[in-house]
């Protein structure tokens, strides 16, 4: 029995678990380099053409707009759909679903995409197997059989806006594609604001560990886009109180700001993951608990 167990083991592993040497993981081709040298920090690429592995954009600080986990973040996926003019709504596990769908790539044959849709995600190159003929991208490289096409800035890792709605869920992208994204937000539940939102400075932005810290200055009540994918466990403070994280044009975050100078905080922590630290608390605190008792009696036994 345990030869045919370790005989089973031995051939998934040859077959599912193949040794890669970290020069092949992390080798670097003409457009890995490119992107590399030219894109700036923060904003993002999208490439319907291949997918780039994990591997290649950690090692070079590369962020994609695509390539996200459809099945884990279905509204992003058509959001991005949208984004390249794909409605396509079959499964796929990829984002935009034509990356790993050759049904979707059958419906869409030729992308027509959204700008303000591209650069609320920070997006600012395009990577694409064909030529397109569209306004906006009129500045491209050809790096082989792949065409690079730079959109311009996008709207930044933050950005403010002027004016927001409330859309019903069901219509949120229907009413995204027709909208200036830099100037106007739709949120999915009720919303009271000024005729005419404030400006917001960004001051300061940076890291800690997992968690995004974002120092803003408003002259006024203000709504904060974060181009970062909602998802419920998302939290926020703002100066240390506890904000909500909005779902924001369908897929992204948002969060309202009173005037003045703040501290925003952001770190995501899904209810699964707090739950499962007080239970390995718990069960450390039990452990403990019978060890030392188990300790004390064999001291007193021995007595």
């Amino acid at each position: 029995m345990w030869a045919i167990l370790i005989l089973d083991l031995w051939l998934a592993g040859s077959k599912f678990i193949r040794p890669v040497a970290e020069e092949d993981i992390l080798k670097t081709d003409e457009l890995t380099s490119y992107l590399g040298s030219n894109l700036p920090a923060d904003e993002r690429f999208i490439s319907l053409d291949e997918d780039i592995p994990a591997s290649i954009l950690v090692e070079h600080s590369l962020q994609a707009s695509s390539g996200y986990d459809s099945i884990q973040v279905s509204r992003y996926n058509e959001y991005l759909n949208s984004a390249i003019g794909c409605e396509y709504s079959g499964y796929a596990v990829s984002s935009p679903s034509l990356l790993s769908s050759p049904e979707a790539r059958s419906q869409c044959p030729e992308p027509n995409f959204n700008l303000p849709m591209l650069k609320a995600l920070n997006t600012r190159y395009v990577i694409v197997p064909d030529i397109v003929e569209q306004v906006g991208f009129e500045n491209n490289l050809s790096i082989g059989k792949t065409f690079i096409y730079d959109i311009g800035q996008g709207f930044g890792r933050f950005f403010s806006v002027k004016h927001v709605r409330s859309i019903p869920p069901d219509n949120c992208l229907e009413n995204l594609r027709g909208m200036d994204l830099e100037t106007e937000a739709i949120l999915e539940q009720p919303a009271s604001s000024p005729e005419e939102l404030s400006q917001i400075e960004i001051v300061d932005r940076r890291f800690e560990g997992r968690t995004e810290i974002v120092t803003i200055l408003a002259n006024g009540p203000g709504f904060l886009v974060r181009s970062e994918t909602w998802a419920p466990g998302w939290k926020a403070w703002i100066d240390s109180k506890p904000a909500q994280v909005i779902r924001t044009d369908c897929t992204l975050q948002g969060i309202w700001v009173s005037r003045g100078q703040h501290e925003i905080r952001f770190e995501y922590l899904p209810d699964g993951y707090l739950i499962g630290r007080c239970i390995s608390l718990i069960t450390l605190i039990v452990l403990v608990s019978i060890l030392g008792y188990n300790k004390a009696k064999t001291k007193y036994a021995v007595l």
